[in-house]
Formats: structure tokens, C-alpha cells, sequence
């Protein structure tokens, strides 16, 4: 099954929806039920919705957004194998960013 973003009609308008990856001590947290099963690995997880045909992503750090540590390595490895793929990957990074480096 290849990924689409889903595409809700607002007023006319479509808001696509595409995937994120919620980051909290080098794990992905789930966003919906807290009983389900751990989910892959960072670097797995973005690497499989790649393969599937995503072409956005979005990384929110939520140990830097807290102000307890950061996930800084893990994203920056997240954007090369991004980077190393051969079409273009578009991704949002958010949580706690204090300075442009």
C-alpha cells in the first residue's frame, strides 16, 4: 500500500495531512491510545513511510520542547538518509528550537 496524504475540504479549501513523528527519548511516542504496541524505531519508521511514498515529513521534539535534553542527533540522522534518497523529502522540524544551528 503505497502512502498518500490525506486531503480534507475545508471551505473549499484542501488541508493535506501528511505524517509526524512525535520524538521523546530516541523513541517515536504514539499520539493515540498509550496500550498499543511500541512503535518502530525512528530511523526505521521515517525510512518505511519514505519507501511508501511520502514526500513530507514532520519531526516535533518533545524533549526539547519540555526543556530536558533534545533529540538533535537522532533528527539529524533522520535528514541524511533523507538527504541520500534520490528525490526530494521536505521536513519540518519542531519542538523547542531556540536558535538557527
Amino acid at each position: 500500500m503505497r502512502y498518500t496524504p490525506i486531503c480534507l475540504s475545508i471551505r473549499g479549501e484542501c488541508l493535506k495531512i501528511y505524517p509526524s513523528l512525535y520524538l521523546q527519548n530516541g523513541r517515536v511516542v504514539p499520539t493515540t491510545r498509550q496500550d498499543e504496541v511500541c512503535p518502530p524505531m525512528p530511523l526505521d519508521l521515517a525510512e518505511w513511510l519514505i519507501d511508501e511514498g511520502a514526500t513530507r515529513l514532520a519531526l516535533v521534539d518533545l524533549d526539547a520542547a519540555k526543556g530536558h535534553g533534545n533529540n538533535r542527533e537522532l533528527i539529524g540522522q533522520i535528514l541524511q538518509r533523507c538527504r541520500a534518497r534520490d528525490r526530494k523529502i521536505c521536513v519540518q522540524v519542531a519542538g523547542g528550537i531556540r536558535s538557527s544551528d
